[in-house]
């Protein structure tokens, strides 16, 4: 048998014959999924004479390329389910068609199916369609962990993709994006092998959404999320001690004490508002940073107000300031004695020398 299927023409009304007519597939639709069963189902009749109810699928139009063939005897009219189901295994056009069969009876002649070139196979309206079978979609679940973080400014939080349920293709690599570069970043922006992983940084204090997506065939086929909180960093400094007094010449350490919530200090630095005192050093880059030290040495006399400030990372700044208050050198009250007829004095001595 060769050629293209298609309904035959409808007899001429009172015409005594067979048919099928009515021809669907399960689901309503004509384009099918490989792998997935499908039902077929026709209505015959053949007017209480015997007969089979037959369905065939064909690839393309090529009749001897049959992909499926069921048939059924009956002698009632009624609608027809064939099974085992028909599960499509290769993509492509297909054509699916339905007929009876009923060889002791002449009146289905001239109504034959090309597909089956018998005298007595009849095929009414509606008894053949075409379908096309396409790939099935690929799919799959993504889990972004975890699913929420704190990171502070300049710190890292490693994010981990765990892909599951991987239909009908590969995952080629997974993105990583977040949807406020202002607050955090991430890096990689994609990872092509598993674990799939990316690493978030804080940059300022906010709340940013970062997105992975997994790739398979070129499409997004499944995504998960990850809120990222960077919170606002604060501290507090005390510099010891508050008030000092000294000489010239004197010296006094000076103790900075921090205390820090939801950052990193970056350093310390030190500062005098005048030059009545020198201080060394002037800075320490160096953690741990509680305490940090600096020493005043007085050079003249005055008052001078020094101040130590924390940085963290990010800009947040805390201060604090000790005054120092140098005093001059005072010279001893002036005195004399007399040893052994000697005079010795500490200061100048004074005689009224009598005139005249």
């Amino acid at each position: 048998a060769g050629g293209t299927p298609t309904p035959s023409p409808t007899p001429p009304p009172g015409t005594d014959y067979v048919n099928c007519t009515n021809l669907t597939v399960s689901g309503g639709s004509t384009t099918l999924i490989r792998g997935n069963n499908y039902t077929l189902n026709a209505y015959y009749q053949p007017l209480g004479r015997p007969g089979y109810r037959i369905m065939k699928v064909i690839r393309g139009t090529n009749c001897s390329d049959n992909v499926y063939s069921r048939s059924v005897e009956s002698d009632r009219a009624g609608y027809q389910s064939f099974t085992p189901d028909w599960t499509p295994t290769a993509i492509g056009t297909y054509t699916i068609y339905c007929l009876t069969s009923a060889t002791a009876y002449a009146s289905c002649e001239g109504y034959t199916n090309s597909c089956d070139n018998t005298d007595y196979a009849c095929a009414g309206p509606n008894a053949n369609m075409t379908v096309n079978v396409i790939n099935p979609t690929p799919s799959c679940t993504l889990s972004l962990t975890p699913a929420t973080a704190t990171v502070l400014i300049g710190g890292t939080r490693v994010l981990t993709a765990g892909l599951s349920n991987i239909q009908n293709g590969t995952v080629s690599n997974v993105t990583f994006t977040s949807n406020s570069t202002s607050v955090a970043t991430v890096n990689p922006a994609a990872d092509t092998s598993s674990p799939y992983r990316t690493t978030a940084t804080g940059v300022a204090p906010g709340t940013a959404t970062i997105t992975a997506r997994a790739i398979m065939n070129g499409v997004v086929r499944c995504t998960d999320t990850t809120v990222i909180t960077v919170p606002t960093p604060s501290c507090t400094l005390s510099l010891t001690p508050a008030t000092k007094t000294l000489a010239i010449g004197g010296t006094q350490v000076l103790t900075a004490t921090t205390s820090v919530s939801n950052g990193t200090i970056s350093r310390i630095d030190f500062t005098k508002n005048n030059s009545n005192v020198n201080i060394s050093p002037a800075s320490d880059t160096t953690s741990p940073f509680s305490p940090t030290t600096t020493t005043a040495t007085a050079v003249t006399a005055g008052t001078a107000i020094v101040t130590a400030r924390a940085t963290l990372s990010g800009g947040v700044t805390c201060p604090d300031t000790s005054t120092i208050t140098i005093t001059p050198v005072v010279p001893l009250s002036p005195w004399w004695q007399v040893v052994d007829g000697d005079v010795q004095t500490n200061g100048d001595l004074y005689l009224s020398v009598p005139t005249g």
